[in-house]
């Protein structure tokens, strides 16, 4: 199954966050978002693995985890760190079965293709 993740950047307008970078992941098929705000290079990485944790968690929980960084278990569920980069987290996806196409503007990442290589 196909389905594109688009990254969104916007400022925080809220009291306690205001003038906060905001990065999004919106996935086209789900319907979905998932986002982190902040700053650093490490939000898209955040805002992907939020999406990875939300949509594949069976598949996390038993994968072999030994010699991926940015994975771990915390009480009894997988937690993926997306600080740890979003090359990390691509790896991390790549190993449960997701193909991944990025897309690219003049402004950087755009995007990301994921296929399920996985499912019928």
């Amino acid at each position: 199954m196909n389905t594109y993740l688009n990254f969104k950047w916007t400022v925080s307008r809220g009291r306690e966050t205001y003038g906060y970078n905001i990065c999004t992941v919106k996935d086209t098929r789900r319907e979905t978002n998932h986002r982190c705000n902040g700053g650093g290079y490490d939000m898209q990485g955040t805002s992907f693995a939020l999406w990875l944790m939300a949509t594949y968690p069976d598949r996390l929980a038993s994968m072999n985890r030994e010699g991926f960084y940015g994975i771990r278990e915390y009480q009894g569920k997988i937690h993926l760190d997306g600080a740890c980069g979003l090359s990390s987290m691509k790896r991390i996806a790549e190993a449960i079965g997701l193909t991944l196409d990025e897309t690219y503007t003049r402004n950087g990442l755009q995007g990301i293709h994921v296929t399920d290589t996985r499912e019928a």
